[in-house]
C-alpha cells in the first residue's frame, strides 16, 4: 500500500515514465526514416544461397556493411537468397523464384545468359570477381551526382503491420524508371543439415524478405504507400527498409536509400 504522502510522487513518476515510453516511441517511428542524399549511392545487390559452398565467403563480406568507410549514404546492401541449388538436398528458406527472375534479368541486361553465385551486381552492373573488382565499381558509382532523389518513412500502423511511405523526384531522362522498395533482415542464424554447406552454421545479414515494385515513376515524380504486413518469424530490431531507382531497360540504377535498423516492435 503506498503512504499518502507518496500518492503525489507515485502519480509523477508514472507519468514521467509513460511520457518517456511515448517519446521513445516517436524517436524509434522518426529513425525508421531516409532520404538519399548529392551524390549516387550504391546498391549493392548479392545472388547468394545456403546451398552453395562458395557463398559463405560472400555472405561474410556483405555482414561488413555498412561500416566506418561505407556507410549507407554509400552503400545499400541486399542479399537476394535464390533456389537454384534446393535439389541438392538443402532448401534455403530464404530464396523466392522472384529472386531468380530478377537475377536472370539482371544477367540479360549484362549482355550475358549464364546465372551463378554467388553474383554481385554494382548499381546493375555485373562484378564477375568480387574480391578484386568491387572497390573499383564502388568509386566509380559513388563519384558520380544524383540525378533521383528518394525518401523513405515507415510507422507501426498495427501490432504486425508498417505503412511504408516512398517519395520520389527524378531528373534523369530515362524514358521509363522504376522504383522497388524492400525489407530486408540482418543477424540471423541458419543450422545447414543437408548440401553442400551441411553441417554448416551460416550467418545472414541484408536478406531481403520482401520486394515490392516495379512502381513505375511517370514526369520524373511518385508517391506511394504500402502497408506492410510483418512476419512473425521477422526479428523486429533486426530490420531495415530500402528502395531503388532503376532504369527499366538497361537496369542500371539511379539512386537508393536504406533506414538505418527499425526497432518495430510494439
Amino acid at each position: 500500500m503506498v503512504s499518502p504522502r507518496l500518492k503525489p510522487f507515485v502519480r509523477y513518476l508514472a507519468l514521467t515514465l509513460l511520457l518517456a515510453s511515448q517519446a521513445l516511441s516517436a524517436v524509434a517511428a522518426e529513425a525508421c526514416s531516409a532520404r538519399s542524399g548529392k551524390t549516387k549511392t550504391v546498391l549493392l545487390e548479392l545472388y547468394t544461397s545456403e546451398g552453395c559452398s562458395s557463398c559463405p565467403p560472400a555472405d561474410r563480406f556483405l555482414a561488413t556493411l555498412p561500416n566506418r568507410d561505407r556507410g549507407l549514404d554509400r552503400v545499400v546492401p541486399l542479399a537476394f537468397h535464390v533456389p537454384y541449388w534446393d535439389y541438392i538436398g538443402w532448401k534455403d528458406a530464404f530464396a523466392h523464384p522472384a529472386y531468380a527472375e530478377r537475377h536472370a534479368w539482371l544477367v540479360a541486361r549484362n549482355g550475358r545468359r549464364t546465372v551463378y553465385t554467388p553474383h554481385f551486381f554494382v548499381s546493375g552492373k555485373a562484378v564477375l570477381n568480387w574480391q578484386s573488382g568491387l572497390d573499383q565499381e564502388i568509386a566509380r558509382v559513388t563519384a558520380a551526382p544524383s540525378t533521383a532523389s528518394i525518401e523513405l518513412a515507415g510507422i507501426l500502423s498495427g501490432k504486425d503491420a508498417v505503412t511504408l511511405t516512398a517519395r520520389v523526384t527524378s531528373s534523369a531522362r530515362d524514358a521509363a524508371q522504376n522504383l522497388f522498395l524492400a525489407v530486408t533482415e540482418s543477424g540471423i542464424i541458419s543450422a545447414v543439415h543437408a548440401g553442400e554447406n551441411q553441417g554448416a552454421t551460416l550467418g545472414h545479414d541484408h536478406v531481403v524478405r520482401l520486394l515490392l515494385g516495379p512502381f513505375p515513376v511517370s514526369g520524373g515524380i511518385l508517391s506511394t504507400q504500402h502497408e506492410i504486413a510483418l512476419d512473425p518469424g521477422w526479428q523486429r530490431s533486426q530490420l531495415r527498409l530500402a528502395g531503388f531507382l532503376q532504369n527499366a531497360d538497361a537496369g542500371r540504377i539511379h539512386q537508393a536509400v536504406a533506414t538505418d535498423r527499425c526497432n518495430l516492435a510494439r
